[in-house]
Parts: C-alpha cells; sequence; structure tokens
C-alpha cells in the first residue's frame, strides 16, 4: 500500500496522496478538537435521539474543551489537511470492590461506545466519514488496573476504562484525506439511536473528537 504521506525528491516536500504536494516551511503538524458533554437523568437514563454536535457549539468553553475560534470554520486564511480522527471518551475509573457502583460507573461510556453512531460533515449536508463510535479509534487515552489503600487502610482495587489506548498506531490512518479550506463549514454529531439505562444518576459526561494532520495559516 502507497503511505498516505512520503517524502519528494524536491527538498523541503512531501505528497499528501489524495491532495499533492505540501511544502514543509508552509504547513505544520496540529490538531484540531472540540467537545459535547451529555448527562444522565436522575434515574440513570439517556434519551433516545440525543445527539452530541461537536465544532459547531464552541461559545464559553476552554483550551480542554476546544481549540476552535469559530463555529463550524477554520479561520480565514487556514486550511487543514485531516489525515486521522479520533473520538475520545475520558477514562472512566472503577471501583472493583464496591459491587454496587461497577456496573453504572462505566455503564454510559460503554453505552456510547458500543451503540453510538458518529458521521463528520463538510459544509452540514455532505456526509465524509461515518460508522460506531468505536470505529473512530483514539490513542489519546489510558487503561490499567491499580491498588490503593483506602483512608480505613484497607486495599481498594481500581481499574481504568476508555475507548483510547496510548498508541498513536491505534489510530488508522484515512485512505483519503480530508481537505477543510476557510471557506467550508464542518461538524461532527454522535447520533444515540437507542435509549441508554443504567447509568450513574445526574452524571455528565465529555466526550472529544480530534482531527489530526497539517494545517496552513497566514502566519506561517
Amino acid at each position: 500500500m502507497i503511505p498516505l504521506v512520503y517524502a519528494s525528491q524536491e527538498p523541503g516536500t512531501l505528497i499528501v496522496r489524495g491532495y499533492g504536494p505540501i511544502s514543509v516551511w508552509s504547513w505544520d503538524d496540529g490538531f484540531l478538537y472540540d467537545s459535547a458533554t451529555m448527562t444522565s437523568t436522575a434515574g440513570g437514563a439517556v434519551a433516545a435521539g440525543t445527539e452530541l454536535v461537536l465544532f459547531r457549539d464552541i461559545q464559553n468553553k476552554t483550551y480542554y474543551q476546544t481549540n476552535m475560534s469559530l463555529t463550524s470554520q477554520l479561520p480565514s486564511g487556514w486550511e487543514m489537511i485531516v489525515l486521522q480522527a479520533g473520538i475520545y471518551i475520558p477514562n472512566q475509573p472503577v471501583d472493583e470492590t464496591n459491587a454496587a457502583t461497577i456496573a453504572t460507573s462505566v455503564a454510559m461510556a460503554q453505552q456510547v461506545m458500543e451503540y453510538g453512531y458518529a458521521e463528520f460533515m463538510l459544509d452540514n449536508s455532505a456526509v465524509i466519514m461515518s460508522g460506531p463510535v468505536s470505529r473512530f479509534a483514539c490513542p489519546w487515552g489510558l487503561a490499567g488496573h491499580v491498588d490503593v489503600a483506602s483512608v480505613a487502610g484497607s486495599a481498594s482495587s481500581f481499574s481504568v476504562l476508555g475507548n483510547g489506548s496510548p498508541i498513536a498506531s491505534a489510530v488508522p490512518y484515512l485512505q483519503i484525506p480530508i481537505f477543510i479550506s476557510d471557506a467550508r463549514t464542518f461538524r461532527a454529531t454522535i447520533h444515540l439511536y437507542d435509549a441508554l439505562a443504567g447509568c450513574p444518576a445526574a452524571a455528565t459526561m465529555t466526550i472529544h473528537m480530534v482531527l489530526h494532520g497539517f494545517i496552513k495559516s497566514p502566519a506561517m
């Protein structure tokens, strides 16, 4: 298989399959990300038909939540070649010694990964990529198991559930890169067609989508 990005014989030039040559002096390797939150009811449920929209609602967000400066659009003069796309669900700690909360503590994240459906759109009409949330693997994760001492001095056993693994190769490269110019709008939507049940009561969970690739700005 031909690599998605490979060096040209021209010094300082890379070839991006499906796009063409780019100058390493004009483009930088970077990320674009946004997040959305979902909240369960007091009964630990999330309604069927819930949608989480990313790269659209950026008002009053911190840099942890997004690095977008405009709604659904790049700033004037910016361009991006998307090489990878991942959905990151923050890690959910599980107290294995508490049988009453083992299932509910991870139920929301687990069901979103199993039943959520995501799509990425350009110009609010053309679906460029779509599939189950699990299809959008993410390397910005953490998983593991640890034994800790509780306040009373007895041992407690904790595990961490997440959809990511701290391995960059966990996210496959797109076979055809996505080109976003400042003239195009874009957004991603995570659909929950079925209701989620057995979640923690009145709990909020944040979900990130991260686009990785080459970014060009007027200052470069």
